[in-house]
């Protein structure tokens, strides 16, 4: 895209799509800390069929440059006999993922992804951006 061309406007039924998604997801997911960005249709399939799971947060984005927990990780330990994204997601919001540590904010808002970790059935990173 060329500086001179111009975005296309949401159209009607896109906002009205993307409004009704973000009230569901705000019934689903109520946390101050971050906002879901995995598709709709995707939220109530299977992560894993294990029943219990560890999920990594790596503090090394630049947000955290010159902290103490930089390049530190938490974990957060979740058990469940139907492992779906919603529910390790609100298994992570009871658990208060995410929330501030030291007050230190991280800009990375949008969970976009959960992954295995390579090499590991039960480990898994999600994946945020900005």
């Amino acid at each position: 895209m060329t500086t001179n061309e111009k975005i296309p406007e949401e159209t009607e039924e896109e906002r009205q799509e993307r409004e009704e998604q973000e009230a569901i997801y705000n019934d689903f997911f109520k946390t101050d800390y971050f906002r879901v960005e995995i598709d709709l249709n995707e939220i109530d399939n299977i992560l894993t069929e294990e029943k219990k799971i560890v999920i990594k947060q790596k503090f090394s984005c630049y947000c955290y440059n010159d902290t103490p927990i930089y390049n530190h990780s938490k974990f957060y330990y979740i058990e469940g006999d139907n492992m779906t994204y919603k529910y390790v997601i609100q298994e992570l919001i009871k658990q208060d993922f995410k929330k501030p540590i030291d007050n230190i904010l991280c800009n990375h808002f949008w969970l976009e992804d959960i992954s295995n970790t390579e090499g590991s059935n039960i480990q898994f990173e999600l994946g945020f951006g900005s």
